[in-house]
């Protein structure tokens, strides 16, 4: 029987790099649609060229996952090349605040936030010929409470020569620097990468065709990668308020399909790393679901009235599109600066357009690390601003109310609110100090503190029932063990 080679850290991550590389420039923004989320179908088919899309890629996971343990099973009798990697984290997070933080952190501690464990398994068909399959469990994208175990990574690759690599299937686009290798955490010092940066968007695995090319100049390299797709999005939107009849206060889930091209420049010279990827998209609604472009605001008299989130108030009626635009450019470095120093940061502006719900944003980080031996100590200041257009509609329908003489007044508020939660806008910083202690070259530990400061507002944060976040202090800590083998 064939000896199966496990693949140290190091390999695990150069292989992801490699086998990534071509990987997904992704990104998703969102809006509010026609109706509440309570009122609203899940929906579960793609029309049309995304259809297409979807059926194509099917077929070449499943021709991946084939091709892979086809390769691991006739080993044996045609010598065919496969290896089997593992990686994990434990972590434990905790704020000071009894509302939920990025999803689910609140005074009570959790599991759930940075817990993931992964199986990647390579097959080497031939020089030019691979397949790739990884399987990861954590918590379920469109749930709060579940986990799963779902299909990361199922390509096919074409190595025609050292420098050309082709590839078809599921797989991943470097829009971060960590993007290959997130949830790998032996591979970083960080407990997690800063969320203002890395919350562009919930699912960064595309299927599609992609390519690779590399140059290499003695000490350096050049790499351009690009990549053609789509993929499934569940974008979360936290509803704070119970309305008899028509939802209750609870996390609902936007399904939505983005289709999108992309493009990424690496250089990397000795220790350090450059990155510079753009990447455009079209975003629609799964089935054709439409989506909204503003909330008319209806005038009961001079001073006041309401904004229509719905049919559920009478007015001129919430104008629908079929698709949105939706565009980033990302920056990043890791650089090293001599005697065991390294400065990490990155940048990304994300621009939507053709609804006053867009997702415009400036996002980043800052971060300095020192390595001492097995310890590496940092800090990082980190930051999200929505556009100023969206931040101020969101601003507007939240304080807006109409008197208690109004007919149905009270309904009339509570869907003011209501229609402001579906306006996702984030304005948030945060300032962290951790420290990693590398055990050895398979398994490190990690603790954080980190303080968060909301600005007007920010949709990583669950709102409670008639409060709002605005100016609040959060203070988390977190610890992690993460192990690769």
């Amino acid at each position: 029987m064939p000896a199966i080679r496990f693949v140290a850290p190091k390999r695990l991550k150069r292989a992801a790099l490699q086998s990534g590389r071509n990987q997904r420039l992704f990104v998703v923004s969102f809006c509010p649609v026609r109706c509440l989320p309570s009122c609203r179908r899940v929906l579960n088919s793609v029309r049309g060229s995304f259809v297409r899309i979807s059926r194509l890629g099917r077929f070449c996971c499943v021709c991946a996952l084939a091709t892979t343990a086809f390769g691991v099973h006739t080993n044996s009798a045609f010598g065919a090349d496969y290896s089997i990697s593992a990686y994990g984290t434990v972590g434990y997070s905790r704020t000071d605040q009894p509302f939920t933080y990025d999803q689910f952190i609140d005074n009570r501690g959790t599991f759930r936030h940075d817990t993931v464990a992964g199986v990647q398994l390579d097959s080497r068909l031939s020089n030019s010929f691979g397949a790739t399959a990884q399987v990861v469990g954590q918590p379920a994208s469109e749930g709060d409470r579940r986990y799963r175990a779902a299909v990361a990574w199922a390509f096919l690759s074409w190595r025609p020569s050292g420098d050309w690599l082709f590839r078809l299937g599921k797989q991943r686009i470097p829009l971060y620097l960590y993007s290959q290798t997130y949830n790998v955490g032996v591979t970083y010092d960080f407990v997690r990468p800063p969320i203002e940066m890395y919350s562009i968007s919930p699912n960064n695995d595309y299927v599609g065709v992609s390519f690779g090319k590399t140059w290499n100049m003695d000490a350096d390299e050049v790499s351009l990668d690009g990549i053609w797709g789509n993929t499934s999005i569940d974008s979360r939107v936290w509803t704070r308020d119970d309305i008899p009849g028509v939802q209750t206060a609870a996390a609902s889930y936007r399904h939505l399909v983005a289709k999108g091209v992309a493009i990424s420049l690496s250089y990397k010279r000795d220790d350090s790393t450059y990155r510079a990827g753009i990447y455009r998209s079209a975003l629609v609604g799964r089935n054709g679901e439409t989506i909204g472009v503003s909330f008319p605001f209806v005038t009961l008299m001079p001073g006041v009235g309401y904004y229509q989130l719905s049919s559920l108030l009478p007015g001129p009626g919430v104008p629908q599109i079929r698709q949105i635009d939706y565009s980033v450019l990302s920056l990043g470095a890791d650089i090293s600066v001599g005697s065991g120093f390294r400065v990490v940061g990155e940048f990304a502006r994300s621009v939507s357009n053709k609804t006053d719900f867009n997702e415009t944003a400036n996002r980043g980080y800052m971060s300095l690390l020192k390595q001492f031996d097995r310890w590496t100590p940092y800090v990082f200041a980190s930051a999200v601003k929505s556009a100023r257009g969206p931040l101020d509609l969101n601003r507007a329908v939240n304080s807006n109310t109409v008197p208690a003489f109004v007919p149905g007044a009270a309904f009339i508020n509570a869907l003011q609110r209501a229609a402001a939660d579906q306006i996702r806008v984030q304005d948030q910083h945060s300032l962290a100090i951790g420290v990693s202690y590398r055990i050895n070259v398979t398994q490190k530990l990690k603790a954080e503190l980190m303080r968060v400061r909301i600005g007007r507002v920010s949709s990583l944060v669950d709102s409670p029932s008639g409060m709002d976040v605005n100016s609040k202090s959060i203070n988390v800590a977190s610890m992690s063990y993460s192990f690769a083998f």
